[in-house]
Order: structure tokens, then C-alpha cells, then sequence
């Protein structure tokens, strides 16, 4: 996963004045405000040991109409705001966001919009794992196969004879179908009927139904 440092800080900062919808032309505490969270975290990201210029920054704004108590965090479009175009396309955002997560008909930009917190993603990417790939062989798991003991199945209400399978010793290509139990070192899968647990190319088990 790549590595990621999260900052807050509350500033409110009133964005749209109410009932004019008048945008805002001070931008100073906006910006002052992202600035010394940015400068905050390539500190931190130094202090850790990590190139501070391999980080990419994102700004999350926790937003509200006025006359409200919905609080919807946003994802904002710029680090800061230079011009009145900048304001509209902040609100256009918010309200793009707030609709969808509450509905059209409570929006409400003639109560004004507001800022309330800040929040900052420092994010450091990370060089990924690439699993090998392994040649699929054969669907039938004969060879993880331990033997066969009774198991209770709920759905049947009843113990049936079910095949027990040695999770270390499946394959790529191997396919269980249910019922069946799968036995590993550090767990035991219970499989149920119609459910079937397959090994893929780079060996990661899938569970399907």
C-alpha cells in the first residue's frame, strides 16, 4: 500500500455570503491554511525518511450550507484559490457531492456555503508487489485430497460425509466444489454446496458461490 499521512485543522472560512451568494475574494486564510499542512507533512515525510517530492497532496474540505447541520466532506478540485473562478468551482463541487449523498432538493446555496476543517492526504507512493504467475494445471484437487470424515451441515440438519482437502498442497487450475472443508496451517475453510474455492494463477484462493 502506498503510504499516506492525514492532517486536520478547523478554519471556518465562509465561501458563498448567504442570501447575496456573494463569493468570497479573501483568500489568504484558505490558502495559508492548505500551505502550512503541506509544508507540515513534507517535514514529516523527511523526518521519516521519504523523498518529499515523490508525494502528491490531496484536500478534503468538510462543508456545509447555512441553516444546516449536514456536514459533507468533499473532495476539493484545487490546493488554493486564486480567483472568484476558483470559489464557483469549490461550491460546484460541493454541491455535486452533497446531492449525491443527501438529495437535489436540500441543496441550498442561498443559505450560504461554509468551510469548517481541512483535511490533508500527504500520499507517498510505494514500489507494488508483482506476484508470479504460475501455469494452471489440471481442476481436479486428487492430489490435496486427505480423505473423508463426517461434518454437521446446517442446511441439511444432518452429518454427511464430506471430503477434507490440504489448503498447502492445492494447484493453480484446482477447483472444490461444496460440500467441503479445505484444512490449512493457519485456518480451515468450510465449503457449502453450490459454493466452489479455486487456486488461480499467482495462487490466490478464490471463494465463489
Amino acid at each position: 500500500m502506498d503510504i499516506m499521512h492525514v492532517y486536520e485543522a478547523s478554519r471556518k472560512i465562509t465561501l458563498l455570503e448567504p442570501g447575496t451568494q456573494t463569493p468570497t475574494e479573501e483568500f489568504t486564510t484558505f490558502n495559508r491554511t492548505v500551505e502550512s499542512m503541506v509544508e507540515q507533512a513534507k517535514r514529516d515525510l523527511v523526518a521519516d525518511g521519504l523523498n518529499a517530492a515523490d508525494a502528491s497532496f490531496v484536500l478534503e474540505l468538510d462543508m456545509l450550507y447555512g441553516g444546516q447541520f449536514h456536514v459533507k466532506r468533499t473532495l476539493s478540485p484545487l490546493l488554493a484559490l486564486r480567483s472568484v473562478g476558483d470559489v464557483h468551482a469549490l461550491c460546484d463541487a460541493f454541491q455535486k457531492e452533497f446531492s449525491e449523498a443527501f438529495s437535489p432538493f436540500v441543496v441550498n446555496p442561498e443559505g450560504g456555503v461554509f468551510i469548517e476543517s481541512f483535511i490533508l492526504k500527504a500520499i507517498v507512493p510505494t514500489k507494488k508487489v508483482a506476484l508470479p504467475k504460475m501455469k494452471l494445471e489440471r481442476s481436479d484437487p486428487g492430489g490435496a485430497r486427505k480423505g473423508e470424515r463426517p461434518v454437521f451441515w446446517t442446511g441439511a440438519k444432518a452429518y454427511k460425509t464430506t471430503p477434507i482437502y490440504a489448503y498447502e498442497l492445492l494447484r493453480p487450475g484446482n477447483v472444490i466444489a461444496g460440500p467441503a472443508v479445505v484444512e490449512g496451517e493457519y485456518t480451515t475453510l468450510v465449503l457449502p454446496s453450490p459454493m466452489t474455492f479455486s487456486i488461480d494463477e499467482r495462487g490466490l484462493g478464490i471463494l465463489e458461490g
